[in-house]
């Protein structure tokens, strides 16, 4: 046993802060629709030049939102988010299977309130970032069933005619100011918050007022953040397998479910092809 009056005995490593970003984009959703395109990587790029640029001392990890990695993966971090489609209380996360060729092109897989509150009781991060649509619902059971202390997420509708969406561009400003102030030990989630709203309004007038931020207790906090300097460790799923299958694109509205029906039956092994071209 080390001499308690030993000022020279070794201190212990400091714990690796954990931030884990979890991500889906289906190609179609449970009604066989296709699902427009979000803008993932860009975030996802901003996002690890940040924690690069820090020199934090921080574990970053980027996985595809699936219903097993969600149980498995989300354990013992520090900072959660997610960037996915959300709507009703649900978050749209991706079916992927290995063995099923029709689920890895990405069909949606709607995990519920219910679902997810399950999970997040269990490790309880220090702030959950909601980049979805539609997801204040989810926010509030969060800090009201998890006890969850810092929850960002986009309001609801509160008149009708309001929508309950937000622009891919914007979030993704919005993320990268509000991670940009929080990794600055300086500055409270609070003060984060609120420079993130400030930079997006100059930009998005319209979608800076659609951010809130809700939790069980104060947010005039400052989050424990790692020493400078320490090790950094950044890990990416890989992506479903779509082959060569490009996203519908403009030009195929009004077509969209035929599309999908083309996109699914190319992913089948005995499905047999005629092409016809001419002029």
């Amino acid at each position: 046993m080390a001499n308690q009056n030993d000022t020279t005995a070794a201190a212990e490593p400091a714990l690796l802060f954990r931030f884990v970003y979890f991500w889906s984009c289906p190609l179609y959703d449970e009604d066989d629709d296709l699902v427009i395109e979000l803008e993932i990587s860009k975030e996802m790029n901003s996002i690890e030049r940040l924690v690069k640029t820090s020199k934090l001392n921080i574990s970053l990890d980027f996985f595809l939102a699936t219903s097993f990695d969600f149980h498995v993966k989300a354990t013992c971090c520090d900072i959660l988010h997610f960037n996915m489609h959300g709507e009703d209380g649900s978050l749209g996360f991706e079916k992927y299977s290995s063995s099923s060729l029709s689920e890895q092109i990405g069909s949606m897989d709607d995990h519920t309130i219910a679902d997810l509150t399950k999970v997040v009781k269990k490790f309880n991060p220090t702030i959950i970032f909601l980049g979805t649509c539609h997801s204040q619902q989810i926010a509030e059971a969060f800090v009201k069933e998890a006890g969850v202390s810092h929850v960002i997420a986009i309001k609801e509708p509160v008149e009708h005619g309001e929508e309950g969406e937000i622009d891919d561009d914007a979030a993704t400003l919005f993320t990268k100011a509000f991670y940009s102030c929080l990794f600055q030990s300086k500055h409270t989630i609070q003060e984060s918050f609120d420079n993130a709203v400030e930079v997006t309004e100059r930009e998005y007038p319209t979608e800076a007022d659609k951010f809130i931020l809700l939790g069980s207790g104060s947010h005039d906090v400052h989050i424990e953040l790692p020493p400078q300097g320490g090790e950094m460790i950044i890990t990416k799923s890989p992506e479903p397998a779509t082959g060569n299958l490009r996203r519908h694109t403009t030009e195929m509205v009004g077509r969209e479910d035929t599309v999908g029906e083309i996109v699914r039956a190319l992913h089948y092994e005995t499905t047999k092809v005629t092409v016809v071209v001419g002029e």
